[in-house]
């Protein structure tokens, strides 16, 4: 991982908006689906949650796009891909 203040913004990015990300989908989840439970409808806001690598692939190549940014949304989607695999066990 980078250091200084992009590993800072990556951490508030997974720390922060991760979470807030998992519970958007959470919330839809148990409403749509109430007789699944809040276990089965958290695995399904941390399913729905993380960044998949390929929707950014425009803007991290984008040389308009100042090079902070594109090394940032590079790393947040390489991490929350990882930390919100939902594990059974």
């Amino acid at each position: 991982m980078t250091s200084g203040p992009t590993s800072r913004l990556v951490a508030r990015l997974l720390g922060i908006g991760l979470p807030l990300a998992i519970a958007a989908g959470t919330l839809p989840a148990m409403l749509l689906f109430p007789q699944a439970g809040f276990w089965a409808a958290l695995l399904v806001g941390a399913a729905l949650a993380p960044t998949d690598a390929a929707l950014g692939v425009p803007v991290v190549t984008d040389p308009a796009v100042p090079s902070r940014i594109r090394r940032l949304i590079s790393v947040e989607s390489s991490s929350a891909s990882t930390t919100a695999m939902p594990r059974p066990w």
